[in-house]
Parts: C-alpha cells; sequence; structure tokens
C-alpha cells in the first residue's frame, strides 16, 4: 500500500507541475509584452560624452586636412616632375641640333680655310711679300664675314 501511495502521490506531483509550468510561462509571456510596449526615453549624452565626441571631431578636421595637404602636395610634385622630364627632353633636343649645326659650321670653315693660299715666306722681298699678305687676309675676310651672315641668316 506504501508504493501505491507513493506512485499516487507521484503522479499528482508530476499533474501539478506542468500546470504550474504553464501558469509562469503566461505570466512571463505578459511581462515581455508588457516591456515592449513601454517606450524607452533616449539617453541624453553627458557634458563629458559632447566634449570628447567634439574633441575627436576636432582631431579627426585636422587629421583631415593634413591628408589632403599632403596629396595636394603630391600631385604637385608628380605635376613637376611630369614638367621637368618634358624640359630635360627638350633640352637633349636642342643640344642634339646645335652639335648638328656645328658640325656643318664646321666643316664650311675648314674649306674655306683650305681655299685660302698662304705664301712661303721670303725675307728677301719684304714689301711685296706685305702686300700679298694683305690681300690674302682681306680675302679671308670677305670669306669669313659671308660665312657668318650664313650662319646668322639661318639661325634667324
Amino acid at each position: 500500500m506504501a508504493t501505491q501511495a507513493t506512485a499516487a502521490k507521484a503522479k499528482a506531483k508530476a499533474k501539478k507541475a506542468p500546470a504550474r509550468k504553464s501558469a509562469a510561462k503566461k505570466a512571463a509571456a505578459k511581462k515581455t509584452t508588457a516591456k515592449k510596449t513601454a517606450a524607452k526615453k533616449p539617453v541624453q549624452p553627458t557634458f563629458a560624452e559632447k566634449a570628447q565626441e567634439n574633441a575627436r571631431n576636432v582631431f579627426l578636421a585636422g587629421l583631415g586636412f593634413y591628408g589632403k595637404a599632403f596629396e595636394e602636395a603630391q600631385s604637385q610634385l608628380e605635376e613637376a616632375e611630369k614638367r621637368m622630364k618634358a624640359r630635360q627632353k627638350k633640352a637633349e633636343n636642342m643640344f642634339n641640333d646645335l652639335v648638328k649645326h656645328g658640325e656643318k659650321v664646321e666643316s664650311k670653315a675648314k674649306k674655306r680655310l683650305k681655299d685660302i693660299e698662304l705664301p712661303e715666306l721670303k725675307l728677301a722681298d719684304t714689301d711685296e711679300l706685305r702686300t700679298e699678305i694683305r690681300a690674302r687676309l682681306d680675302k679671308a675676310r670677305d670669306s669669313f664675314e659671308s660665312l657668318r651672315e650664313t650662319i646668322t641668316s639661318k639661325a634667324a
């Protein structure tokens, strides 16, 4: 009989326990719905939090300014390098053109110098020698003058 009584008590407890749980669930469900419907008040930041946020924003603005300034300087440097390379190339071409022109002038001058005949110096007849030398120097001056005129007219 004792076992039957214990078994009956266990059955009664088993039946009562689920009833308690469902009641607890209903009460919990009512509490959550009550919490959801209640409006939360927005939390106002404190003066210290506002000051800290403003200080951070000022720092970020300064950092952004320096970043933009660096990028601008970098782009100006790259542009200056491009211009410098272009000018360097132009200077090289100009130098090469001047060298070619100098070679042409040199060859013309050498031809003109070959045209000038220099007499052998004889000490015996100095007056005739002086007039001959003056005539040839005049001829050389005329040749160089015409050479100079052709060079300056082509350069202009």
